[in-house]
């Protein structure tokens, strides 16, 4: 009986594999791919498929509640119930705009940061490796950039990769300070820092998102 089943598995896949291999060739891809979000940019590099496009959003800089997390906020919300009434507790987000003047992101200073979500194109898995600009041997490059959060002053958030090629939202410009992204500095210390030689002190750090 054991033997028939691993038989019976055998030829299932045998079968879908040449099913893959069929639809491989009609030109259709597979629909496995890992979702990862590329901040700085509104559409998706050749090797992935656009899910959709959207703008970064994250709390506000000076506020100790509502989330930590940065989001991609679809550009066509869809609301449900909606009461504004009593909303002095609730939870609250903001666009994001590039801070720090920093390298390639200078001119897009005070201006709101897009972001779109993608599909990697028949690839599972996605890393983002923080620290390079290179991926690991077998892995596919989707973008490189800047590792960025908040202010250092300000309340804590989290670290993502921006893409170096940076764009903006046109349509919205404005030193808000609402929520934002700076570059974030490697500190080397010889007591408990970043270890000194291949960290730079105060040098900005670089990151790449991979997929494989």
């Amino acid at each position: 009986m054991k033997v028939l089943c691993v038989m019976l598995a055998i030829l299932a896949l045998s079968r879908g594999a040449a099913v893959n291999e069929e639809l491989s060739q009609r030109g259709y891809e597979s629909t496995s791919g890992a979702i990862y979000t590329r901040w700085g940019r509104g559409e998706c590099p050749s090797t992935s498929n656009q899910v959709y496009s959207g703008i970064a959003a994250g709390p506000h800089h000076s506020q100790r509640g509502s989330g930590a997390n940065y989001l991609c906020l679809h550009l066509e919300p869809i609301y449900d119930s909606t009461v504004t009434k009593g909303t002095e507790r609730r939870g609250e987000i903001y666009s994001v705009e590039y801070e720090g003047e920093f390298g390639p992101y200078a001119s897009l200073e005070n201006h709101d940061v897009p972001c779109t979500v993608c599909e990697a194109k028949q690839r599972s898995n996605a890393l983002m490796v923080p620290g390079r600009s290179q991926c690991p041997v077998g892995w596919t490059r989707e973008y490189d950039g800047y590792l960025m959060s908040s202010e250092k002053g300000s309340h804590r958030t989290e670290y993502v990769c921006v893409d170096k090629h940076g764009s903006d939202r046109s349509t919205t410009h404005g030193n808000s300070c609402n929520s934002e992204f700076y570059p974030v500095d490697g500190m080397c210390s010889k007591n408990g820092g970043l270890p000194c030689g291949p960290y730079r002190d105060t040098a900005e750090l670089t990151c790449v998102l991979c997929t494989k």
